[in-house]
């Protein structure tokens, strides 16, 4: 192996964009699995992405950014001055899976569709930088087409290299960000029946994740900007209580004589036993037995020592320190085999504390706006990791679940997100739902009035709103000057 190699790759880890991460192994465990020749990766984007979030950080501001369906919403709005878009999983599954049918937001879509998408924007935004130069010399007004693109990775689709390969193929096609989650894939309940909702996975096996994403950005040589986000806000249950970085939040029943919840037939049983249950971690039902009976001590001791250890341990220790506590979290599993855990703003935090050496930006996935818990958050946060950049989600925003917040508080959200410290606030369904009502009203408006309602309710207007730019309607012949002037240059051959 080249020591030059190994050489170039230690000091890109030195390097501004690259100093501030941990990493568990070493230059030279890069070099190995890296191609021969010459690195093609283009940084470009992601270094203006990390410039984005620096300056906003700095400046305690707020960019508002938004889910692009296709290349020609991606250049519409930015046009109107989006200056970093997302390309959300969710929304590919609801209408734009290829070869696939189209599903609920379960990551059940083949690990390219969202790689194929971000190609598909990169390159019209390429070629549309192509266009402006020679729109630019006829008098229009061009707008710089290259904002960064961030693409959702889901929950990497597997296990490391599975992760590893979609963030290859993520990378290869142009994002400059990509976020990885903390699921299990394809397991979430929308309706929640027999409270079951988003399950999951353990914090170790999620680090495991961000690693293997961090790994294979070093191989490429990628600047792309690692997300770490959380969905444990509204998770319910968790396929395993081996870490000890989730005891706190692993419920289990202290009552013995409960029938096991997987043997439970029907969902009137299922909801009778959750409201029987009494659900709680290992540690409050410890702390419960040992204050009934008088036990401060051995309390004392039960939490000097319980620190590094899983649910399991955790209860061990408690019955060998002579504290007689019954708390079973089996009992409680679902028939998938998935055990109830306690999701809330805490337990977000908690992951993001303990994972926060392992990536560039933090994203907690709030349910809906909540000013005080986006403050309790940031500030949390911010404590441990100071500087840490963070980004925060609306993503079912509609008038019912923004019904309590004032309308003067709900204009602010943008700049109290930035005053918190968050420097990017995305909408990820925000563009599905614009390019639907778009297309609604205009097709309501030619089915009923024809070419003369065209006219005068879409075509009219766009011009208006132009004002000296190309207009989104004028792409075929604008790219047609592209290949009108190949065919010059071209000419007869010679």
């Amino acid at each position: 192996m080249s020591s030059r190699r190994i050489a170039v790759i230690e000091a890109w880890f030195t390097s501004p964009s690259q100093a501030g991460k941990h990493r568990g192994y070493s230059a030279s465990d890069v070099a190995l699995h890296r191609d021969a020749g010459e690195l093609t990766v283009d940084n470009t984007m992601a270094r203006r992405l990390r410039h984005l979030l620096a300056e906003h950080t700095k400046a305690g501001t707020c960019i508002t950014s938004l889910g692009v369906v296709d290349s020609t919403s991606l250049h519409a709005a930015t046009e109107e001055g989006l200056v970093c878009a997302y390309v959300s999983g969710a929304a590919l599954s609801f209408a734009d899976v290829g070869r696939t049918d189209p599903s609920a937001d379960l990551s059940d879509y083949l690990p390219s569709a969202v790689a194929d998408k971000v190609n598909s924007m990169y390159r019209a935004q390429l070629a549309r930088d192509r266009l402006n130069r020679g729109l630019a010399q006829r008098g229009f007004k061009c707008t710089d087409p290259m904002i960064p693109l961030i693409a959702d990775c889901d929950s990497g689709y597997g296990l490391h290299t599975s992760v590893m390969k979609a963030v290859k193929l993520l990378v290869e096609a142009g994002t400059a960000g990509l976020h990885i989650d903390d699921m299990l894939s394809g397991s979430k309940r929308f309706d929640k029946v027999d409270g079951v909702g988003g399950v999951l996975v353990p914090l170790s096996e999620h680090k495991r994740r961000l690693v293997a994403a961090q790994l294979q950005l070093d191989i490429m040589g990628s600047e792309c900007v690692l997300i770490n986000r959380t969905d444990a806000i509204h998770s319910t249950h968790i396929t395993s209580t081996i870490d000890p970085a989730d005891r706190a939040f692993i419920l289990g029943s202290p009552i013995p004589s409960l029938p096991s919840y997987a043997s439970l037939r029907t969902s009137a049983e299922r909801t009778a036993w959750r409201a029987a249950a009494q659900l709680c971690s290992i540690d409050e039902a410890t702390a419960r037995a040992a204050e009934a009976a008088g036990d401060l001590d051995l309390l004392q001791k039960y939490n000097a020592q319980v620190g590094s250890l899983c649910a399991g341990d955790a209860k061990r220790l408690a019955l060998r320190l002579g504290i007689k506590v019954e708390w079973d979290c089996d009992i409680a599993r679902t028939y998938q085999g998935w055990y109830p855990y306690r999701g809330c703003i805490e337990s977000s935090l908690d992951r993001m504390k303990r994972t926060s050496h392992l990536f560039d930006v933090v994203w907690y996935c709030a349910i809906s706006y909540l000013a005080s818990e986006a403050e309790f958050f940031a500030k949390e946060l911010q404590a441990a990791s100071p500087g840490k950049w963070m980004m925060f989600n609306t993503t079912q925003a509609s008038r019912a679940r923004v019904k309590d917040i004032p309308p003067a508080e709900l204009e602010r959200i943008p700049h109290t997100l930035g005053r918190l410290g968050y420097s990017l606030n995305i909408m990820p369904l925000a563009g599905q739902v614009i390019h639907a009502l778009g297309s609604a009203r205009g097709s309501k408006a030619v089915l009923q009035g024809g070419l003369a309602a065209f006219i005068e309710e879409i075509a009219g207007p766009a011009e208006d709103e132009a004002e000296g730019r190309p207009l989104v309607a004028q792409w075929h012949p604008n790219f047609g000057s592209i290949a009108d002037s190949v065919m010059d240059i071209i000419g007869t051959g010679e």
